[in-house]
């Protein structure tokens, strides 16, 4: 199963991140920093809102669990606006 892990470098992400690859799935983690995670695909995002929505509309994963989680900065995006680009409905193929 493809699944993409918002949130998945965080402190429960890895956590979560860990058991989805001994599990046997295919995890792919948006990521604003460049980093190495083994045996995760990673994909390198600005942290705006779109870029997630396009990146669940481009991978079509099975799951996405989304722990993505700010103590400061823009609570509005990482909390409303980036679940509900996540969530979007994704238009059929063809």
């Amino acid at each position: 199963m493809r699944v993409v892990l918002t949130g998945g470098t965080g402190f429960i992400g890895s956590f979560l991140r860990g058991e989805l690859l001994r599990r046997g799935h295919e995890v792919v983690v948006p990521t604003r920093r460049d980093i190495n995670l083994p045996g995760v695909k990673t994909v390198r995002v600005s942290g705006e809102p779109e870029e997630y929505g396009r990146l669940v509309e481009e991978l079509k994963p099975d799951a996405v669990i989304n722990l993505i989680g700010v103590l400061g900065g823009d609570y509005w995006k990482a909390h409303v606006e980036i679940p509900l680009e996540i969530a979007r409905p994704v238009p059929p193929a063809g």
